[in-house]
Protein backbone atom coordinates (compact mmCIF):
# COMPACT_ATOMS: atom_id res chain seq x y z
CA UNK A 1 0.00 0.00 0.00
CA UNK A 2 2.75 2.53 1.04
CA UNK A 3 5.20 1.43 -2.16
CA UNK A 4 1.86 2.08 -4.32
CA UNK A 5 1.10 5.22 -2.96
CA UNK A 6 5.17 6.39 -3.02
CA UNK A 7 4.85 5.19 -7.36
CA UNK A 8 1.66 7.06 -7.33
CA UNK A 9 3.11 10.18 -6.14
CA UNK A 10 6.26 9.75 -8.37
CA UNK A 11 3.95 10.19 -11.10
CA UNK A 12 2.81 13.28 -10.48
CA UNK A 13 3.99 16.49 -12.00
CA UNK A 14 6.19 18.78 -8.75
CA UNK A 15 3.43 21.03 -8.81
CA UNK A 16 1.12 18.00 -7.34
CA UNK A 17 4.00 16.48 -5.09
CA UNK A 18 3.80 19.97 -3.47
CA UNK A 19 0.40 20.22 -2.79
CA UNK A 20 0.70 16.76 -1.56
CA UNK A 21 3.41 17.54 0.53
CA UNK A 22 1.62 20.65 2.28
CA UNK A 23 -1.50 18.11 2.91
CA UNK A 24 1.00 15.93 5.29
CA UNK A 25 2.48 18.85 6.62
CA UNK A 26 -1.26 20.06 7.69
CA UNK A 27 -2.27 16.57 8.68
CA UNK A 28 1.11 16.10 11.39
CA UNK A 29 0.22 19.84 12.36
CA UNK A 30 -3.60 19.16 12.82
CA UNK A 31 -2.97 15.79 14.81
CA UNK A 32 -0.31 17.73 17.02
CA UNK A 33 -2.73 20.12 18.32
CA UNK A 34 -5.21 17.49 18.80
CA UNK A 35 -3.17 15.88 20.99
CA UNK A 36 -1.97 18.87 23.32
CA UNK A 37 -2.82 18.82 26.48
CA UNK A 38 -6.78 20.30 27.12
CA UNK A 39 -6.76 23.96 28.43
CA UNK A 40 -8.11 24.48 31.75
CA UNK A 41 -10.24 27.74 31.32
CA UNK A 42 -11.60 28.91 34.59
CA UNK A 43 -13.41 32.06 35.05
CA UNK A 44 -13.64 33.68 31.58
CA UNK A 45 -13.55 37.22 30.98
CA UNK A 46 -12.18 39.07 27.91
CA UNK A 47 -12.74 42.33 29.37
CA UNK A 48 -10.02 44.43 30.86
CA UNK A 49 -10.17 44.71 34.57
CA UNK A 50 -11.61 48.21 36.27
CA UNK A 51 -8.12 47.65 37.96
CA UNK A 52 -5.98 47.30 35.39
CA UNK A 53 -7.02 50.47 33.20
CA UNK A 54 -7.14 52.42 36.73
CA UNK A 55 -3.41 51.39 37.24
CA UNK A 56 -2.30 52.51 33.51
CA UNK A 57 -4.10 55.71 34.20
CA UNK A 58 -2.05 56.91 36.96
CA UNK A 59 1.30 54.74 35.30
CA UNK A 60 0.44 57.71 31.88
CA UNK A 61 -0.33 60.87 34.28
CA UNK A 62 2.80 59.84 36.28
CA UNK A 63 5.05 58.33 33.83
CA UNK A 64 8.53 58.45 36.85
CA UNK A 65 5.93 55.85 39.23
CA UNK A 66 7.15 53.12 36.64
CA UNK A 67 10.73 53.30 37.41
CA UNK A 68 9.84 52.17 41.84
CA UNK A 69 10.76 48.49 41.13
CA UNK A 70 8.50 46.47 43.86
CA UNK A 71 11.18 43.53 43.19
CA UNK A 72 14.92 43.60 41.09
CA UNK A 73 15.97 40.01 40.72
CA UNK A 74 14.29 36.44 40.68
CA UNK A 75 16.74 33.09 40.62
CA UNK A 76 16.15 29.40 40.12
CA UNK A 77 19.75 28.43 40.77
CA UNK A 78 19.09 24.62 39.29
CA UNK A 79 17.89 25.61 35.89
CA UNK A 80 20.23 28.73 35.43
CA UNK A 81 18.03 31.16 35.87
CA UNK A 82 18.71 34.76 37.31
CA UNK A 83 16.64 37.42 35.61
CA UNK A 84 16.31 41.34 36.34
CA UNK A 85 12.75 41.97 37.94
CA UNK A 86 11.22 45.30 36.18
CA UNK A 87 7.84 46.57 37.42
CA UNK A 88 4.97 45.86 34.58
CA UNK A 89 2.07 47.89 33.30
CA UNK A 90 -0.89 47.42 31.30
CA UNK A 91 -1.27 49.76 28.22
CA UNK A 92 -5.17 50.22 27.44
CA UNK A 93 -4.13 52.02 24.30
CA UNK A 94 -2.16 48.77 22.99
CA UNK A 95 -3.71 46.42 24.82
CA UNK A 96 -0.38 44.89 25.64
CA UNK A 97 1.52 44.28 28.97
CA UNK A 98 5.11 45.60 29.69
CA UNK A 99 7.50 42.82 28.12
CA UNK A 100 11.18 41.85 26.66
CA UNK A 101 12.78 38.37 25.86
CA UNK A 102 15.07 38.91 28.71
CA UNK A 103 13.44 40.13 31.60
CA UNK A 104 10.78 39.05 34.01
CA UNK A 105 7.80 41.33 34.73
CA UNK A 106 5.92 41.95 38.43
CA UNK A 107 2.30 42.77 37.82
CA UNK A 108 1.84 45.92 39.55
CA UNK A 109 -1.69 44.52 40.43
CA UNK A 110 -0.61 41.90 42.65
CA UNK A 111 0.38 42.16 45.68
CA UNK A 112 4.39 43.32 46.63
CA UNK A 113 6.75 40.12 48.02
CA UNK A 114 5.95 39.58 51.73
CA UNK A 115 5.67 37.33 54.43
CA UNK A 116 2.38 37.96 54.84
CA UNK A 117 -1.22 36.57 53.02
CA UNK A 118 -1.17 37.52 49.32
CA UNK A 119 -0.68 36.85 45.94
CA UNK A 120 3.04 38.04 44.22
CA UNK A 121 2.31 37.59 40.70
CA UNK A 122 5.38 37.76 37.97
CA UNK A 123 5.31 36.99 34.27
CA UNK A 124 7.91 36.48 31.74
CA UNK A 125 8.20 35.40 27.87
CA UNK A 126 8.77 31.78 27.12
CA UNK A 127 12.17 32.25 25.58
CA UNK A 128 15.47 31.20 26.19
CA UNK A 129 16.75 33.88 28.35
CA UNK A 130 13.44 34.80 30.32
CA UNK A 131 11.24 31.91 31.05
CA UNK A 132 11.50 29.13 28.69
CA UNK A 133 13.79 27.16 31.07
CA UNK A 134 10.85 26.68 33.34
CA UNK A 135 9.95 24.02 31.76
CA UNK A 136 11.98 22.10 33.35
CA UNK A 137 10.45 23.01 37.13
CA UNK A 138 10.80 20.23 39.28
CA UNK A 139 9.27 19.39 43.12
CA UNK A 140 12.50 20.37 44.56
CA UNK A 141 13.01 23.02 43.26
CA UNK A 142 13.05 27.09 44.73
CA UNK A 143 12.65 30.49 43.41
CA UNK A 144 14.46 33.21 45.36
CA UNK A 145 13.19 36.95 44.91
CA UNK A 146 14.66 39.87 45.89
CA UNK A 147 13.03 43.11 46.28
CA UNK A 148 14.37 47.13 45.89
CA UNK A 149 15.41 46.86 49.42
CA UNK A 150 17.53 43.86 49.29
CA UNK A 151 15.61 41.28 51.28
CA UNK A 152 15.23 37.93 49.48
CA UNK A 153 11.92 35.29 49.72
CA UNK A 154 12.06 32.31 48.97
CA UNK A 155 9.55 30.29 47.55
CA UNK A 156 9.29 26.09 47.03
CA UNK A 157 7.30 25.02 44.17
CA UNK A 158 3.94 23.75 44.46
CA UNK A 159 2.31 22.76 41.37
CA UNK A 160 1.18 24.44 38.12
CA UNK A 161 -2.18 25.07 35.64
CA UNK A 162 -2.71 25.97 31.84
CA UNK A 163 -5.13 28.59 31.31
CA UNK A 164 -6.40 30.41 28.51
CA UNK A 165 -5.00 33.81 27.55
CA UNK A 166 -8.17 35.97 28.28
CA UNK A 167 -8.72 34.48 31.89
CA UNK A 168 -7.16 37.54 33.84
CA UNK A 169 -8.78 36.15 37.24
CA UNK A 170 -5.35 34.56 38.19
CA UNK A 171 -3.99 38.48 38.57
CA UNK A 172 -5.51 38.83 41.94
CA UNK A 173 -5.92 35.53 43.46
CA UNK A 174 -6.04 35.90 47.12
CA UNK A 175 -4.40 33.71 49.09
CA UNK A 176 -4.38 33.18 52.97
CA UNK A 177 -0.34 33.26 52.98
CA UNK A 178 2.44 33.95 51.10
CA UNK A 179 2.20 32.99 47.32
CA UNK A 180 4.54 33.56 44.19
CA UNK A 181 2.95 32.97 40.82
CA UNK A 182 5.09 33.07 37.57
CA UNK A 183 3.53 33.05 34.11
CA UNK A 184 5.04 32.30 30.69
CA UNK A 185 3.08 30.68 27.30
CA UNK A 186 3.03 27.08 26.64
CA UNK A 187 1.87 24.82 23.73
CA UNK A 188 2.77 23.88 20.49
CA UNK A 189 2.19 28.02 19.46
CA UNK A 190 2.23 29.46 22.64
CA UNK A 191 -1.33 29.41 22.85
CA UNK A 192 -2.07 28.47 26.42
CA UNK A 193 -0.24 30.02 29.57
CA UNK A 194 1.56 28.14 32.00
CA UNK A 195 0.35 29.59 35.45
CA UNK A 196 3.47 28.23 38.21
CA UNK A 197 2.30 28.31 41.84
CA UNK A 198 5.33 28.44 44.90
CA UNK A 199 4.49 29.04 48.64
CA UNK A 200 6.79 30.90 50.72
CA UNK A 201 9.55 28.87 52.89
CA UNK A 202 11.56 31.58 54.82
CA UNK A 203 12.58 35.57 54.18
CA UNK A 204 16.19 36.47 54.52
Amino acid sequence: MANRLIRTTQRLPLWGRIVVLYGMVGVVIGLAVILQPPVAVVRYDETIPAPLLAQTAQVQAEPEAAQTLSANRLRIERLGVDLNVRDGFYDAATKEWTLNDTEAFFATVSDRPSNGPGSTFIYGHNRPAAFAPLAGLGVNDTVELSDAEGTVFRYAYVRDARIAPTVTNVLYEESDTPQLILMTCDGLFNEVRRVMYFTLVEVV
